[in-house]
């Protein structure tokens, strides 16, 4: 499973880079999101670093771990995360033009096993939807907390 979304932010590329990254403050600025754990105590935006989200989705509360797998900072970074016999990994990619930044946000679901081509599958079919709106919903989130500042 795939799903590609756009925002465009009214600010410069780092300054959105900057806020996106900034992860001990993410639940300050993602309303679904409530509490962030790091593994190694560093809140950088640098590869390997590992952090426990929690947040709601779905109507339940539920964590998950993240690990940073790519940074081309102002441009890009990519966070990947295992479930059920699937890794999600979602690239983050920022490009500015007229002073604005455009964000792209690519999710990309692997399935890495039997029990993961079913969730997969479940969740092309059922959570599609659903899902498109939560990550929606957090672009958006993040554009207003870059706009505010």
């Amino acid at each position: 499973m795939k799903i590609i979304l756009t925002q465009l932010v009214k600010a410069p590329q780092h300054k959105v880079y900057f806020v996106f990254t900034d992860f001990q403050n993410i639940p300050g600025n993602l309303e679904n999101v409530h509490h962030i754990d790091f593994f190694e105590g560093k809140a950088q935006p640098i590869v390997g670093m590992r952090m426990k989200e929690t947040r709601s989705k779905f109507g339940k509360t539920t964590a998950e771990v993240l690990h940073i797998s790519k940074v081309d900072a102002p441009r890009s970074f990519e966070t990947s995360s295992y479930s059920r016999g699937v890794v999600y990994k979602k690239r983050y990619r920022f490009e500015e033009r007229d002073g604005h930044t455009h964000v792209t946000l690519t999710l990309n679901a692997i399935p890495e096993s039997k029990q993961g081509r079913a969730v997969v599958m479940l969740r092309n079919s059922l959570f599609r939807r659903n899902l498109v709106k939560a990550l929606n919903k957090d672009l958006l989130d993040f554009k207003k907390a870059v706009e505010k500042r």
